[in-house]
């Protein structure tokens, strides 16, 4: 946030999950809205930026989240050339910076069926239950035990069944139709 001491071709990296994308200030002054720019066009596919201004001081904040969800998501900072990132508030000061502000921390999501415990990276995990989708919308913890529970029907996809006998039947009618004509 705020003002900072950045300069043109400080650099720094960003890693999530293994990929690390290096960011290159090449402004001259460099602003938050700038580094934004600069994070979504070097690391885009695997964080978003974004500059969010507070309507009460017009205090400008630089918000970047990983594109995608889980722990093994979780986005490190590192700064290469010069200090932008500790300049601008997003790693704190000293010999091993650390992130200053997490807002929302990482999390796999979680559940419980039938008492075993499966964890996943997505809201909607396609390989806990074979053939079915799960889709995470909310969690409501109950007091006792952190966890809500839930009752899942799950019921065939007739509308997809139906589209694909209608297609299966259209090209067998346009097979005998060709047969039939010669």
């Amino acid at each position: 946030t705020g003002n900072a001491t950045i300069n043109q071709n400080d650099a720094f990296t960003i890693t999530v999950d293994g990929n690390v994308r290096t960011i290159t200030l090449t402004d001259a002054n460099p602003s938050l809205e700038s580094i934004a720019s600069s994070i979504n066009a070097k690391a885009g596919d695997i964080v978003s930026a974004t500059v969010v201004v507070n309507p009460a001081n017009s205090q400008q904040t630089l918000f970047v989240e990983s594109i995608n969800t889980g722990l093994k998501n979780v986005i490190s900072f590192a700064d290469t050339v010069g200090t932008p990132l500790q300049s601008i508030g997003i790693l704190t000061t000293g010999i091993t910076p650390l992130i200053k502000t997490v807002v929302v921390a990482a999390t796999d999501s979680s559940v419980s069926i039938d008492g075993i415990t499966a964890n996943s990276s997505s809201n909607q995990p396609s390989d806990i239950i074979k053939g079915v989708t799960l889709n995470f919308l909310k969690t409501t913890p109950l007091p006792h035990d952190n966890t809500t529970a839930v009752t899942i029907s799950i019921t065939p996809n007739t509308d997809n069944i139906i589209s694909n006998i209608k297609a299966f039947t259209g090209k067998y009618n346009d097979i005998i139709t060709l047969i039939n004509a010669e």
